[in-house]
C-alpha cells in the first residue's frame, strides 16, 4: 500500500456483497468504485485499498441484495 492510501476491511458473512460509497458533506453519497460490488470472500473479510483523495471524504459500505 502506497504513502497516504487508506484500507477498509469489511467484515460480513461470507460470500456477501457490498457497495462501498464515499461523501464529502455525509449528505451527498456516491459510488467509490466501479465496479461497485465488492464481495467478502469465504472467511468474511474484503479489504479495499482506497487512494488518496486530497480532500477530507466519509466512506460507507451497503451490503446488496
Amino acid at each position: 500500500m502506497g504513502a497516504g492510501q487508506l484500507e477498509i476491511e469489511l467484515r460480513a458473512a461470507p460470500n456477501t456483497a457490498w457497495r462501498l460509497e464515499m461523501s464529502n458533506d455525509l449528505k451527498n453519497w456516491g459510488l467509490y468504485m466501479l465496479p461497485d460490488l465488492a464481495r467478502t470472500g469465504t472467511n468474511g473479510v474484503c479489504r479495499i485499498h482506497v487512494a488518496p483523495a486530497g480532500a477530507s471524504l466519509f466512506y460507507r459500505s451497503r451490503q446488496m441484495p
